[in-house]
């Protein structure tokens, strides 16, 4: 926070919330990715802003693994891919065309593909699972699953799950 906002005061409030929230520690005990997904999201994020402040190309490969490890632990990291790609369409286009900021963008998206091609490759199933919860007024859940094991028999199996509850 102290590197978008200049403001000391305001990040050392933001870490002692984080720090003093109950789920944080109860979930920093349990065997779940959320405490991982969360640091490596933070520091994806403060990396992104120190590699578009500075231009430095090791920000950008650090930040491109940091956003890879936070892929793997939870697939909703594909936002960081996207929210760098959307920075530099808005604010710096030319920026777009060197390498370290192609590989911010490319590098963990492509080893997310490699990761899904191999699941399709050694199982021949894939299960993939989202949802957008917007405040309490509006959430939508949605569940791909494919089974390509029977593909040589020309059988496929494709199910797409939508859950809209009622407001």
């Amino acid at each position: 926070i102290k590197e978008v906002t200049k403001n000391a005061k305001l990040s050392l409030l933001a870490s002692f919330f984080l720090l003093a929230n109950p789920v944080f520690f109860v979930m920093s005990h349990l065997f779940t990715t959320d405490v991982p997904f969360l640091f490596f999201v933070l520091l994806s994020a403060y990396l992104a802003v120190k590699a578009i402040k500075s231009k430095n190309a090791n920000y950008f490969l650090i930040c491109a693994l940091s956003t890879s490890a936070a892929i793997f632990l939870r697939q909703y990291a594909v936002a960081i891919p996207a929210a760098i790609l959307i920075y530099f369409l808005v604010c710096d286009r030319r920026s777009l065309k060197k390498i370290p900021v192609l590989v911010s963008i490319v590098l963990p998206v492509a080893l997310f593909g490699l990761y899904m091609a191999d699941q399709i490759i050694t199982t021949g199933q894939v299960l993939v699972n989202a949802s957008i919860v917007i405040g309490n007024s509006f959430s939508v859940a949605g569940r791909l699953y494919a089974d390509f094991s029977k593909v040589t028999e020309g059988k496929v199996a494709i199910s797409f799950l939508l859950d809209m509850p009622k407001s």
